[in-house]
């Protein structure tokens, strides 16, 4: 039996495949503006789980450091490898931009 990876599962949230991840990449794109992209994400992440890789790659979708923070925020609880969150920070160009996600309520009421 090959193994399909949409069979896995993190937290009762199906795993986001990379065909889906491209799909979800290319909406975030097609919208002009960050709070549509924003509404998009929200809209892909039901019932799924991100990878921290995965959560880069949306990242780099966002222009501006706050809507970096806010949609890293959004996905942090779907996020199957928290091991490795710290690459997140990495992602964001100013401190201010990382102290604003480790303060965000998203992430402290998870951890």
């Amino acid at each position: 039996r090959q193994v399909d990876p949409d069979d896995f599962f993190y937290d009762g949230q199906r795993t986001t495949s990379s065909r889906e991840m491209t799909k979800i990449l290319k909406a975030l794109e097609a919208e002009a503006f960050s709070d549509g992209r924003l509404a998009a994400l929200g809209s892909a992440m039901t019932e799924r789980s991100f990878t921290v890789a995965q959560v880069k790659a949306v990242l780099k979708v966002f222009p501006f450091g706050d809507d970096k923070v806010e949609a890293a925020a959004l996905l942090f609880s779907r996020v199957s490898d928290q091991q490795n969150w710290f690459e997140i920070y990495a992602e964001l160009d100013f401190d201010s931009d990382r102290e604003a996600l480790r303060t965000n309520p998203a992430e402290k009421n998870s951890s």
